[in-house]
């Protein structure tokens, strides 16, 4: 190498103490020795007969100290005593937050009851009609008297991701004010129609 270069020179800084062109030399030379190495050791692997599976897939870890569980607390029994987490879950519990003053796992098994309860009554509730107004139903839910009212009286939340109709076109009033316009008007005109 010219004294001066400054690009790469692999292995040169293992070499120090001598001129620059000496320095390169041996370690240009160092780097072949290394690389030749290598090449004859790629030539014995691949000399080697190829290895054969000991087996197709591995065997199924089991644990010998801790106990299995095969059902997950969510699906277990309301009566089941084990449903619940062990202490140290660190995961979501529903419906765990407004229970207070109690060991962790009374705690866990008495928000999963919790939960599981209410999830039962909403599959209960999911296969019954959706019914707005209890009057009509009892009548004839065709009489003119009888109106079914969508939004409730007063403004709506301001998170509520539905439709509102005429709502792209009011600006400058807040959610729950630019809402309330809009039942004020559709009661108005409800009225009037009859």
């Amino acid at each position: 190498m010219v004294p001066g270069y400054t690009g790469y020179i692999p292995k040169h800084e293992d070499h120090f103490g001598t001129r620059y062109a000496e320095n390169c030399k041996n370690a240009i030379d160092d780097f072949a020795r290394d690389m030749n190495t290598s090449k004859d050791r790629r030539k014995q692997l691949t000399r080697q007969p190829p290895k054969t599976p000991v087996r197709v897939e591995a065997k199924p870890y089991v644990s010998l100290n801790q106990v299995q569980h095969s059902v997950s607390p969510y699906f277990m029994n309301i009566n089941n005593p084990a449903k619940t987490f062990m202490p140290g879950y660190t995961g979501f519990i529903p419906r765990a937050r407004s229970r207070f003053a109690m060991d962790y796992p009374n705690l866990t098994r008495e928000a999963l009851v919790d939960f599981t309860q209410r999830q039962q009554h909403l599959k209960k509730l999911d296969k019954k009609p959706v019914v707005l107004n209890q009057q009509c139903e009892k009548s004839n839910a065709s009489s003119p008297g009888c109106k079914q009212a969508i939004y409730i009286n007063g403004g709506l939340l301001p998170h509520y991701t539905g439709y509102l109709p005429g709502h792209k076109f009011r600006f400058g009033d807040t959610f729950g004010t630019s809402s309330r316009y809009f039942h004020a008007a559709a009661n108005r005109r409800s009225t009037t129609a009859y």
